[in-house]
């Protein structure tokens, strides 16, 4: 019975995450979105996750981030208000 509860709980939890990837919303401009099951991480880890995948992304392309825009929510994070943050950026050129 613990064992069923715990994989209920788990696929709960994993249900209310977010994680786009990167989407492209024109040639050269792309959003991601990233949002925690729960408020316990806070915004610090999922902030970091945007920027890490937005960095990755562009460098596969051998181009240069540039961050056009981005938010985050604000706590304090319960009641369906869990730590999200969505990135809209460019991979630029890189001059030599």
């Amino acid at each position: 019975m613990r064992y069923f509860l715990a994989i209920t709980i788990s696929v709960f939890l994993n249900a209310c995450a977010i994680d786009t990837g990167v989407v492209p919303l024109s040639s050269n401009t792309f959003t991601i979105t990233k949002q925690a099951s729960t408020g316990f991480p806070g915004i610090d880890g999922v902030k970091e996750g945007v920027l890490q995948e937005a960095y990755k992304y562009c460098a596969n392309a051998h181009k240069r981030l540039k961050i056009l825009s981005s938010s985050e929510t604000k706590p304090p994070y319960i009641f369906g208000n869990f730590p999200k943050a969505e990135m809209t950026f460019s991979c630029e050129s890189i001059s030599e």
